[in-house]
């Protein structure tokens, strides 16, 4: 079997080479992390030697796609702008940080710590590089838009049949198998985790709205499939049983409304948010415990560990505040905080589990200099996307796609307060895919308007020796 698998991935390399001038980088690295996501290391793996999957072979393919692009000169040479100098500078402290370390150590049944490192960050820059220099247009981003929005219909299909139970319209048949992964009894699809469906989900809804609504790419027939595809989509959001999901999804329609509805809908939107705020305050305690995939009060436990995470990082970082105690040693390095007595919580509850906030993550680990480093390049990120979404000389689909980098940064920070989402290509990978995308179409577009990125490098001719 071995055999026939070795050969089969011979025979599939030979053709990746014959493909390879003609494929495009970035819908490679899109079809990457949709490619993982459905068809994941969980679901698909084999040995030659060495453990591979299909998405680690993708991700092979992606960097020699991208190699040969860039050797016959087919990618973009671009500026650098202040939040690509901040990217590398906490890339470089993390690497610092890890190898200065014991970075052979981590807890019990976690991560190994290199892994960690490789799978949350190393792989995501790859994905960030390869999109911030690949040749972007109007036609590549409608591509992107249509994958992401088939994805989206997949997911919404899945999540909906898992909720209702119809098996036989699962794919993969992996998602019905309760020892595989976590959540189940949620919706949490290929990924086999409700957490990382929801972000899925939010950024495929959103990729979606924007063209087909906001723009009215394809006239009113897409708008009318557009309010179609957010009315399944948002069935599959709540379908998560996920708080932080429900609410990146609330925050974000309404940054929407805000941004690109008329006045007279966006007061209609403004007093829905006000009276949707004070039923959330009557109903305070059903949204703390509820029904899920475990009983009320474990779920209820589970919102009242998120204090106990907060108060546990309060004593590590105060301990070292600068530093850190080192990437990816929390999970066995917050043991002897658990024993203190100073207060009502129950520390030893978090006892065995990672983070559940990947800010404090952050903080704890590489201390205050890399949890401001990473805050700042997203601060700087999502002011690179408002400039270029209030710049109305623009065209209309480089502000679309600085409107969905803004909706996923909000998106994608409020799930960093509640789980860590650092573990896999598939979070992190999305984020600076996106990220990578929007500050290519913005050094194609800043340059020509009255403002400026806030730092590049300029190319000067050489001067003469005379």
């Amino acid at each position: 079997m071995e055999l026939l698998i070795l050969f089969a991935v011979i025979v599939a390399g030979l053709w990746a080479l014959v493909l390879l001038p003609r494929w495009s980088p970035l819908l490679m690295a899109v079809s990457y992390l949709l490619v993982a996501s459905a068809v994941g290391y969980e679901i698909f793996n084999f040995n030659v030697g060495i453990t591979m999957s299909l998405d680690r072979l993708m991700l092979l393919v992606l960097i020699g796609s991208f190699g040969w692009h860039w050797w016959r000169r087919k990618t973009a040479a671009r500026d650098i702008p202040a939040s690509e100098i901040l990217l590398f500078s906490f890339i470089g402290l993390l690497l610092l940080n890890t190898f200065t370390n014991d970075w052979r150590r981590s807890g019990e049944d976690q991560v190994p710590i290199l892994q960690h490192m490789i799978e949350g960050y190393v792989i995501p820059l790859i994905l960030y590089w390869i999109a911030r220099r690949s040749v972007i247009s109007s036609k590549s981003m409608d591509r992107v838009y249509i994958l992401l929005g088939c994805f989206g219909i997949y997911l919404s299909f899945t999540a909906l049949c898992e909720i209702a139970g119809v098996w036989s319209l699962v794919f993969p048949k992996q998602i019905a198998n309760p020892d595989l992964g976590i959540h189940f009894g949620r919706a949490r699809g290929p990924f086999l985790q409700s957490v990382r469906l929801g972000i899925y989900l939010l950024v495929c809804t959103f990729a979606t709205w924007i063209p087909l609504v906001w723009r009215k790419r394809w006239g009113r027939e897409g708008q009318l499939v557009g309010f179609l595809l957010f009315g399944l989509s948002s069935a599959a959001i709540f379908a998560t049983y996920t708080r932080s999901v429900w609410m990146a999804f609330a925050i974000s329609g309404f940054i929407v409304a805000l941004m690109t509805f008329t006045v007279f809908m966006r007061r209609l939107v403004i007093v829905a948010a006000v009276a949707a705020c004070m039923l959330l305050v009557v109903s305070r305690g059903n949204l703390v415990s509820f029904q899920r995939e475990f009983d009320v009060q474990e779920t209820k436990e589970s919102t009242e560990m998120r204090a106990v995470f907060a108060y546990v990082s309060w004593l590590m970082f105060k301990d070292k505040p600068m530093t850190g105690h080192g990437f990816g040693h929390y999970p066995h390095k917050n043991r002897p905080y658990l024993n203190d007595r100073a207060t009502q919580l129950q520390l030893e509850s978090i006892r065995g589990y990672i983070h559940h906030n990947t800010w404090l993550s952050l903080l704890v680990e590489l201390g205050i200099v890399g949890f401001s480093l990473y805050l700042a390049l997203f601060i700087a990120w999502g002011r690179r996307a408002w400039l270029l979404f209030k710049d109305h000389a623009a065209p209309q689909w480089m502000r679309g796609q600085a409107l969905l980098f803004i909706l996923f940064l909000v998106s994608y920070a409020i799930q960093m307060v509640f789980h860590d989402v650092s573990y896999s290509p598939m979070e992190n990978g999305l984020l600076f895919l996106m990220a990578g995308l929007t500050c290519g179409i913005c050094s194609m577009r800043l340059p020509a308007t009255s403002w400026q990125p806030d730092f590049r490098w300029q190319h000067r001719p050489a001067m003469s020796a005379n």
